[in-house]
């Protein structure tokens, strides 16, 4: 593992336990409210950056400004393992549909340097 991975690791660690619980998610309509997706934040800010448009190392993708299509289509993927990240599948894991889809709508929606062609 390299120098820059353990100490970012730990961060992304730290986070999870500010994540809510399933029960605390479950208390807006869909589990995805403002204040979920506010507490949630700061646990992608650790690697991909506030907006998700710095992140900490070139290791990690810049997610603002990406097709929402593909955000939900990989937040999916690594909770049901079919994609495989140690930090982001346990980030996932206990997510409902409905949480997944409004961070990858939050992010699809922030401003970066990142360029998408238009869907045809």
């Amino acid at each position: 593992m390299s120098k820059t991975a353990c100490p970012i690791l730990l961060t992304a660690w730290l986070f999870m336990g500010m994540l809510p619980s399933a029960a605390e998610a479950q208390s807006t309509p869909g589990g995805a409210g403002t204040a979920w997706l506010d507490n949630t934040r700061p646990a992608c800010a650790a690697c991909h950056g506030a907006q998700g448009s710095a992140p900490v190392s070139p290791a990690f993708p810049v997610i603002a400004g990406q097709h929402k299509s593909y955000l939900l289509h990989a937040l999916t993927a690594y909770r049901s393992g079919d994609r495989n990240n140690v930090v982001m599948g346990s980030l996932v894991q206990g997510m409902t549909d409905a949480q997944l889809m409004a961070l990858a709508e939050y992010f699809s929606n922030q401003s970066s340097d990142l360029r998408t062609l238009p869907r045809q």
